[in-house]
């Protein structure tokens, strides 16, 4: 079950280096950052249905992906053709951050979100990550120190952006039956869901320019389904694993999977919410800002450890985890619980 989007770790390259004779089911999910619970989604229907008896889903790449890799990207080259660089390169598009800088702007003059609230969020990231030994980023920073920092698209800062990361992570899925008689502690999907936000733009990187909302996306449409399905509110999650390929997306997420009222994530993460001891702990390994960027696999590893007691951070008696991919037009989530 591979997540999809550079092509260095295909799916023959594994099978034929880890000797499989055959698989009974293999599938892939693009999106960016927006379906690393879609892969799950997926895993878990194909046990359902009987079509496999395991099912690994996995995110992997090298520095070539996202260096020379990326100028031959599929999704890169297809959005050049549709207009993109005619479009957004001539207006000072260039990279990612802007995209998302453009959004943040706008959140701050709508509901007056300011530039420390940004660093309380960092602040909470590297406060965890210094208590994990596999971040990249394990010095914690403060807010001042955070202030301190340059600009590298206003309002985001360095520190507001992903790491760069080369790496991998992986999850197996099975029955509850067969995942009992394994060495590991089980833990349960509870739900996933994916979704797509309305009147959505050609490219995600024309988000900021689309009619309506420019501060939220797939996720105030998929987030009540979620809670639906499962049958639970936000106020029965423990702790969440929220995808942050910039600070900002964290703000998007809390807001769209109601943990704070819409436009208010910026003073919520301020009070000390998303803390150990917060009303929901966010991103307890550090997430991308802080630990590595491995398009949202890493936090779904993080649920998992934190389910199982077995977190660098550990939530007292968490019981539920959520998990989201990015924002935009595309995305999912997922809920795990213990096993029952």
């Amino acid at each position: 079950m591979k997540y999809t989007l550079d092509p260095s770790a295909s799916l023959e390259m594994l099978s034929a280096n880890l000797g499989l004779k055959e698989m009974s089911f293999f599938a892939e999910t693009p999106i960016g950052g927006g379906a690393n619970c879609t892969t799950m989604q997926l895993a878990a229907m194909a046990v359902e249905a009987g079509y496999a008896q395991y099912v690994v889903g996995f995110r992997a790449f090298t520095s070539v992906d996202y260096g020379e890799g990326l100028r031959r990207n599929p999704a890169w080259l297809w959005a050049s053709e549709v207009g993109v660089k005619e479009v957004a390169r001539i207006h000072g598009f260039g990279a990612i951050s802007q995209s998302f800088a453009l959004q943040a702007t706008r959140h701050m003059y709508e509901f007056g979100t300011t530039e420390a609230q940004f660093g309380s969020l960092i602040q909470s990231a590297t406060t965890y990550s210094a208590n994990n030994p596999n971040a990249l980023r394990k010095k914690r920073i403060t807010v001042d120190e955070y202030l301190q920092t340059p600009f590298v698209t206003s309002p985001l800062r360095d520190l507001d952006i992903f790491q760069p990361s080369s790496g991998a992570c992986a999850v197996i899925v099975s029955t509850q039956e067969r995942a009992r008689d394994l060495r590991q502690k089980p833990v349960r999907i509870l739900e996933a869901v994916s979704g797509s936000a309305d009147k959505v733009p050609p490219y995600w990187e024309l988000w900021p320019l689309r009619r309506g909302d420019i501060t939220n996306g797939a996720p105030l449409t998929i987030a009540p389904k979620l809670y639906g399905r499962a049958g639970i509110s936000p106020a029965d999650v423990d702790v969440a694993e929220l995808y942050d390929c910039f600070s900002f997306t964290v703000m998007m997420a809390l807001e769209a999977y109601g943990f704070c009222e819409y436009g208010g994530s910026g003073a919520f993460i301020e009070a000390g919410n998303i803390a150990i001891d917060g009303a929901i702990p966010v991103n307890t390994h550090g997430g991308h800002l802080a630990e590595a960027y491995i398009h949202g696999y890493n936090h779904i590893v993080e649920a998992v450890r934190q389910i199982r007691g077995t977190s660098y951070n550990q939530v007292e008696d968490a019981e539920i985890a959520l998990v989201t991919g990015g924002p935009g037009f595309a995305s999912s989530a997922m809920l795990l619980s213990k096993d029952s």
